[in-house]
């Protein structure tokens, strides 16, 4: 396993990035328990996180990463003409507020 630039293990990264994918996917197959996960479309995807209020910005835009990824794949793959997930609104990042500058004057 090598070490990134950052001193971060790189491989930990990895692992936590496919795991994090992973439950995102596992969330989505228990909202939707016997449907085939091909045959949903952008409204139902689009639902879906929207019926998930207790999301940050954050962790929606990331739910909505993990979807256009695996769609995309799938399209790539031939299990899906067309990703429903590729079309989704773009959830738009929190505002970052301005630090406080505490240089005297």
């Amino acid at each position: 396993m090598g070490v990134s630039a950052g001193g971060v293990n790189a491989g930990a990264a990895v692992r936590t990035d496919r795991y994090l994918r992973g439950y995102h996917l596992r969330r989505l197959a228990d909202d939707f328990q016997g449907r085939d996960p091909w045959s949903l479309t952008r409204a139902e995807l689009v639902g879906l996180l929207a019926d998930w209020p207790d999301l940050s910005t954050e962790t929606r835009r990331s739910y909505r990463s993990s979807f256009r990824t695996v769609y995309g794949w799938g399209v790539a793959a031939g299990h899906v003409g067309i990703s429903p997930a590729g079309t989704q609104p773009p959830t738009a990042p929190k505002r970052g507020l301005p630090r406080q500058d505490l240089r005297k004057t």
